[in-house]
């Protein structure tokens, strides 16, 4: 009505106000953005959990560095169960909680808080090197240069993909073992397995529970939670043996040489074959009747200096 005479509009009445389809399509894209908003603050949630972590895990790795220092090896994981091969113990693992952190004098968070699940942590039979063991929820460009500089896994988790980390000192490619007198070098991956109710390392490989590189399986302290996980390495016990005699046998060349090819040939067609330090080794010079002293140097340091043999 405008001075008092009544205008009428030309527009039709359904015309006038949403039709319901553009109700509905309106309410879409409210509900699209409200699922991208969740999704960007989950993730940046989960981020900010990861970088928590990460950095409680570089607390811990600089305070087992400082107790090492002052008493020559590292502490006992609590509760630790004992990894055998042939009735000898590889490896100790199962967390680092109150026992390991009054001990080294560490009074931060010695787990998850997200899961509310210990770290993993494992040392070798000699307590001089050890591995530490998590996850992260996120795989972002954030995090893209640490897990490159440390040990990534894929681990494909019932809800989502997590990734399982491992900080260590421990040489991954060799490890050795006194059994029997004897002394046992194992082309061994990782000291840290994702199940600890079998603790022989050969069923541990056979039943494909070891945790490293693009392996599905998380550290056994977050086994039993929804993020569980099943494995799809392919590792074959077959291979675990690549040298067993006296250290003195290994001051001899051709030994030395052997040895070399051994790891070569239990890390080849593996999962792990491309990540190794020897995969670029030249085939033919390898396996000649008279390689070249390249592979002859190749092998004296892994020896002396990847198993600390000190043959000088």
């Amino acid at each position: 009505m405008k001075n008092g005479i009544i205008i009428k509009s030309n527009i039709p009445f359904n015309k006038r106000w949403f039709t319901f389809t553009e109700l509905i399509i309106v309410i879409m894209v409210i509900t699209i953005l409200w699922f991208i908003s969740l999704a960007s603050y989950t993730s940046y949630l989960s981020i900010v959990r990861d970088s928590a972590r990460l950095e409680e895990m570089d607390n811990i790795e600089t305070w087992l560095y400082s107790y090492n220092l002052i008493s020559w090896f590292f502490p006992l994981p609590s509760n630790s169960l004992d990894i055998t091969y042939s009735w000898s113990t590889v490896w100790k693992q199962w967390t680092f909680w109150s026992s390991v952190s009054s001990i080294i004098w560490y009074t931060n968070n010695t787990y998850d808080n997200y899961t509310q699940k210990e770290y993993t942590y494992s040392i070798k039979n000699t307590w001089t090197e050890f591995s530490l063991a998590w996850v992260l929820e996120e795989h972002s460009s954030i995090l893209w240069w640490y897990s490159n500089n440390i040990k990534l896994y894929a681990s494909e988790a019932k809800k989502k993909t997590w990734y399982a980390l491992v900080k260590w000192n421990y040489n991954w490619l060799i490890l050795s073992v006194f059994i029997n007198e004897t002394t046992n070098i194992l082309a061994l991956p990782s000291i840290v397995t994702s199940d600890l109710s079998n603790l022989d390392l050969e069923d541990i490989l056979n039943n494909n529970k070891l945790v490293y590189t693009n392996n599905t399986n998380l550290p056994a302290s977050y086994s039993g939670t929804f993020y569980n996980m099943n494995s799809d390495l392919d590792f074959s016990a077959n291979n675990l043996i690549v040298f067993s005699g006296s250290v003195s046998d290994l001051k001899n060349t051709t030994n030395q040489i052997q040895l070399l090819r051994d790891i070569y040939l239990a890390y080849s067609w593996s999962i792990l074959w491309d990540s190794i330090p020897i995969s670029t080794l030249n085939n033919t010079d390898l396996f000649s009747e008279n390689p070249s002293n390249y592979i002859k140097e190749k092998a004296y340091n892994m020896i002396n200096f990847t198993l600390k043999y000190n043959l000088d």
